[in-house]
């Protein structure tokens, strides 16, 4: 929210400041040139990160907006940003929306945007139940499903094949996207009313494992393949975010408190 931009590693967990912005960040993206990230800011600034030498230049323009996501198409970069009743496609660095998707469901109702890397897949999930699969190069809808529950959060594998959403029933739903059917689902967490909510779920890129984080300050690691929990760690309050490494040995958590976690699975 006051505009800091911090990197850490992985190895010693030490961070390091990289960059203060004039406005909050709205989104933080790595992207295929190794130690080199972008950030959006709320004054619509696009700011590309050189993490070793701790630099930082501003280019391009993207709405504001607290949901945006980022794919790296054979084109360039694309943002897909939610404003007022569509979801743009945006060039960051012309800073002119190029195309937006096929009308999904109402965006004031949306609670999780992500796309894959390469943007051939965009995903979203919304208080309604709704989740909406596009192709992200062209814009149209692929698909649309609807649980019977809110659905908080998603993640997607790098491939575009599965997914992975968060209810406010407490349940995980792994999704075919090709299909656009559930494959399974569980109870992950079965506390009282809101803290059984999931706002934070990252899968991993063989959607063979994923790490979740709920209202109830709890992150838990799954194998998905058995629907079992392998590992647990209590935080001081409500998680808002996490991540989990590609070979599921260490795992990243934010929450409301602003401390952030780094776990490592022993």
């Amino acid at each position: 929210e006051e505009g800091d931009i911090f990197s850490w590693d992985l190895i010693t967990g030490k961070s390091f400041h990289v960059h203060q912005a004039d406005s909050s960040i709205t989104g933080l993206f790595f992207i295929n040139q190794p130690g080199q990230i972008l950030a959006c800011a709320h004054d619509g600034k696009l700011i590309h990160l050189y993490l070793k030498s701790c630099t930082a230049h501003t280019f391009g323009k993207v709405p504001a907006s607290r949901r945006i996501t980022l794919a790296e198409a054979p084109n360039g970069i694309r943002l897909y940003c939610p404003v007022e009743d569509t979801i743009k496609i945006v060039d960051p660095k012309r800073g002119h929306t190029i195309g937006e998707l096929q009308q999904g469901d109402e965006l004031r109702l949306l609670w999780g945007l992500t796309a894959t890397l390469d943007g051939t897949r965009v995903v979203a999930v919304y208080w309604s139940g709704t989740l909406d699969v596009w192709d992200g190069m062209s814009g149209r809808r692929l698909h649309r499903t609807k649980p019977t529950r809110p659905q908080l959060s998603v993640s997607v594998t790098p491939d575009g094949h599965y997914a992975l959403t968060g209810l406010n029933s407490g349940e995980l739903h792994l999704w075919d996207l090709a299909a656009g059917q559930s494959i399974t689902s569980w109870t992950a967490y079965d506390g009282p009313g809101s803290t059984n909510w999931i706002p934070a779920v990252h899968i991993t890129p063989d959607a063979s494992r994923a790490v979740t984080g709920g209202y109830d300050g709890v992150v838990k690691l799954w194998d998905l393949d058995q629907r079992e929990m392998i590992a647990q760690f209590q935080g001081e309050s409500e998680i808002y975010r996490c991540a989990i490494t590609t070979d599921a040995g260490t795992v990243m958590a934010g929450e409301k408190s602003g401390r952030v976690h780094l776990l490592r699975l022993v």
